[in-house]
């Protein structure tokens, strides 16, 4: 990470955010509850990843559902030390199975915080209504912070994202034309390409439904995606020179287009101009720059419709919902030994079962740091656990150490929480997860020497920090092991169907033309199983040219079904193209 001065005030102000935000939520639900502050402000700022304003109220009832469950389960569990074993495993297996997720951000960490938290500072009969209470009034936070920070957030980044996309084409033409390289551009349009994606399937009703002006800037996305893929090969058809005038015939189109975006009439001029130049004899005869010029009548096309557009947020939902994207069959899917997230919440909701009942039997307050440990070397990946476990007792150790030696030599009350309040500050800036765990070490225990000895709290740390990582990677190498291996399986299997799946969709658009949902779905799930696939396995080199190839037939298949939308192709001949690519992916396995 690069420090500045920008990035310095940043880090500033959230700190002093976030701190603030836990003092007031103290003062609000008193002491028992500070822990709940902090899980509060963790689920809020993780959760502005994800895009919950499509569907507010419905949200806010999802979050104040698990949160009061969470919070129940945890009240009774601390009541009887044997009763909350079956509760214990129940409550973490629900937040493992629920918010871990395959191609996704997962979000089970501030929730599986916020119970363990909730474990270790239980309340009274008298407490639990305040707990309860500050538990719905988190959840209304986040939602308001929600509505703060995304309610625009798909319009203003797609926008920003489809302006940088133009201008990196017109940075290209440009480096052709110079003979420079233009590697990183291609990467930087794949990158706003990839960004678009997400943030449109972010921002689905239902788990479906796409909104109006996020379907037309992901087809925006995609025209231009195309556009760029075609100019790579179009050198191959030209004479120098010709190649150079084309490409400035292009860029002059792209720029024009891109200024004219929010004029109607311009734009319609700009078609006309296009399709006189695809009826001209020498457009005809080359593929490639018919494609190029057809897309971009496409492209004003999409810009006309989002400037008719009223409401960006506004869904169509003529089509219902498919069985393979309703959330009940998706879960009962996954409810099986070999999935991700059924592996992953067994062996999590086994570790904290054990760890929080070592806590309670021995009744030793330091424990929970072992139940802390486990949840976070517990990992949907086996390969993972083991790095993380490694980094943790170095970065515990470390941490551990530097803690001693200050608050042996330092006695002064005042200097050591400036200590512990700067290390959480410092924290802020590291990447690294050893990094971060010297700083949480040195808060961790400055705060536990308020009210015990240096020495045992050091020693507590370093014993229940080590059982953890012994239980944690015990539990995940012989309980329903999940490694790589596993993932790369199952994501091939997952991209198949999905191409599968695209295919049948597409030939059911020319009969009945109105599952356009279940196509843009399919085709942006499609690029987020290349990706995790990719971050996973990038080494694995044998894969690389058959994904190459399934990217290709995909971006084939979508492209012939926007042209299709655009009335650009004939029926009959995208039946027969459909045929043409099912048979070339027959030929594409993995």
């Amino acid at each position: 990470m690069k420090i500045n001065k920008k990035l310095i005030f940043s880090k500033t102000i959230l700190f002093i955010f976030i701190i603030s935000f836990i003092i007031l939520f103290q003062k609000l639900f008193g002491i028992e509850n500070t822990l709940i502050g902090v899980t509060v402000i963790t689920a809020a700022l993780m959760l502005l990843e994800e895009d919950l304003t499509i569907s507010p109220m419905k949200h806010l009832a999802y979050l104040i559902t698990i949160n009061l469950l969470l919070g129940v389960f945890s009240f009774i569990a601390s009541k009887n030390l044997f009763v909350g074993i079956p509760i214990n495993f129940i409550a973490m297996f629900i937040i493992g199975f629920l918010f871990c997720y395959d191609l996704k951000t997962n979000l089970y960490i501030p929730f599986g915080l916020q119970y363990l938290f909730m474990l270790s500072v239980p309340v009274s009969n008298e407490q639990i209504l305040m707990r309860l209470l500050s538990l719905v009034i988190g959840s209304v936070f986040i939602m308001i912070l929600q509505l703060i920070c995304n309610k625009h957030r798909l319009v203003k980044s797609t926008n920003k994202s489809i302006e940088s996309i133009f201008q990196e084409l017109i940075n290209k033409n440009e480096a052709v034309i110079s003979k420079e390289d233009y590697n990183c551009i291609d990467i930087s349009i794949e990158k706003e390409i990839k960004k678009i994606k997400k943030l449109v399937y972010g921002k689905r009703k239902n788990g479906f439904y796409l909104t109006e002006g996020g379907r037309i800037k992901l087809n925006i996305a995609f025209i231009l995606q195309s556009i760029n893929l075609c100019m790579n090969d179009l050198y191959t058809d030209y004479e120098e020179n010709d190649y150079k005038e084309i490409l400035k015939a292009v860029q002059d189109k792209l720029i024009r287009l891109y200024k004219s975006k929010d004029d109607k009439n311009a734009l319609n001029n700009i078609k006309k101009e296009i399709m006189e130049c695809i009826n001209e004899e020498k457009i005809k005869s080359n593929s490639l720059l018919k494609r190029i010029l057809v897309n971009l009548d496409i492209l004003c096309n999409y810009f006309i419709q989002l400037n008719e557009l009223e409401n960006h947020d506004c869904i169509n939902k003529h089509y219902p919902i498919p069985q393979d994207f309703n959330i009940i069959n998706i879960l009962k899917r996954n409810f099986n030994c070999s999935s991700l997230r059924f592996t992953y919440a067994i062996r999590v909701s086994i570790c904290a079962t054990i760890s929080i009942f070592i806590m309670d039997y021995f009744k030793i307050y330091e424990a929970r740091w072992m139940a802390y440990t486990v949840f976070a070397i517990v990992q949907p990946y086996g390969e993972n656990s083991k790095s993380k476990s490694y980094n943790r007792i170095k970065g515990t150790l470390i941490g551990g150490l530097i803690f001693l030696v200050l608050f042996t030599i330092i006695k002064n009350p005042l200097i050591r929480s400036i200590i512990v309040m700067g290390s959480g500050y410092i924290d802020g800036y590291n990447t690294r997860y050893d990094r971060k765990m010297i700083c949480v070490t040195l808060s961790a225990l400055g705060t536990a020497a308020i009210t015990s000895s240096v020495g045992t709290v050091f020693l507590y740390r370093m014993l229940f920090v080590s059982l953890g990582l012994i239980l944690a990677l015990l539990v995940s190498k012989f309980i329903l092991p999940y490694i790589l291996k596993d993932s790369s399986d199952d994501l091939i299997k997952m991209g198949n169907s999905t191409v599968d799946k695209l295919i049948e969709e597409a030939k059911l658009y020319i009969v009945e033309k109105n599952n356009n949902h279940a196509i843009e779905n399919l085709f942006i799930i499609s690029s987020l199983i290349e990706e995790k696939f990719d971050n996973l396995h990038s080494h694995i080199q044998s894969y690389e040219e058959v994904l190459k190839n399934k990217k290709k037939i995909i971006s084939n298949i979508y492209e012939m079904y926007i042209w299709a939308e655009n009335d650009k192709i004939l029926y009959n001949n995208f039946r027969e193209k459909l045929y043409a690519l099912k048979h070339s992916l027959n030929s594409c396995s993995v």
